[in-house]
């Protein structure tokens, strides 16, 4: 196995990475804002374009499992037996997901899917990696069917992946020079750009605002004054939710 699955396979095994993963990375204003935009663009998607049979990739402690709605029936894998007892606890029991351990580097279904989605993974892993998942990806995605990931930007801050991180980077993480670079990438691995939600616009400003409205209890002030800087668009933003299609 590659050096660098082993090592994600590793750290997301443990027990105690897996329960503090949500309040480590989601709880402050400017996570709660990074969560609220990725569930809003997958929920939007999935009622554009009438998707019911999805597949998520990585699902963690079912961050955004437990909010998607829409959709009539889906599987909800990940490698970490710790993070699957999350993610089936925190779900509701009525949404139609089934948990299920597996490997994105080997997709083995007999049926295929109307969309898949997969965030904070895919962009662990260098390229040679990231076209090894493309491809199974593929495989089990019917002929027009949509793939929804993030992608970070070329200046994403080294001080956030160190606080996202809790003080040190375990792990790799690709970052974009620019749209163009991404759109390539996914071109040559058999993928239509749809679309590009960026996220997190004026990231200096609103890190600001979250660290200073959590040390003074305003939590919730924090994340509307976030939020509402969201509706001021920019061409540099901290990341962006792509939408591909299958070609």
């Amino acid at each position: 196995m590659n050096h660098s699955r082993e090592k994600l396979a590793r750290l997301y095994q443990k027990d105690h990475i897996a329960k503090s993963y949500i309040d480590e990375r989601f709880s402050r204003p400017l996570g709660r804002v990074q969560h609220s935009c990725q569930v809003d663009c997958i929920n939007r998607i999935i009622e554009r374009y009438k998707a019911r049979h999805l597949l998520e990739i990585a699902c963690g402690p079912a961050r955004l499992t437990s909010e998607v709605r829409g959709f009539e029936e889906g599987i909800a894998l990940d490698r970490s037996d710790a993070m699957l007892e999350i993610a089936k606890s925190r779900t509701p029991v009525e949404l139609p997901w089934q948990f299920m351990k597996g490997d994105a580097f080997n997709l083995n279904f007999e049926r295929k899917f109307n969309l898949i989605y997969s965030f904070r993974f895919i962009r662990h892993f260098k390229l040679k990696e990231r076209n090894k998942i493309y491809r199974q990806i593929k495989k089990v995605l019917n002929p027009g069917g949509f793939f929804i990931f993030d992608a970070i930007r070329h200046n994403k801050p080294i001080l956030l992946r160190k606080y996202e991180s809790g003080g040190k980077i375990e792990v790799y993480d690709k970052a974009y020079k620019n749209k163009a670079e991404l759109q390539n990438e996914l071109i040559n691995a058999g993928f239509e750009v749809v679309d590009l939600y960026s996220c997190i616009e004026h990231f200096y400003i609103q890190a600001c605002i979250s660290r200073i409205s959590h040390i003074l209890s305003m939590d919730n002030m924090g994340f509307r004054t976030i939020r509402f800087l969201e509706k001021l668009k920019t061409s540099t933003p901290l990341e962006w939710t792509v939408l591909c299609q299958k070609k």
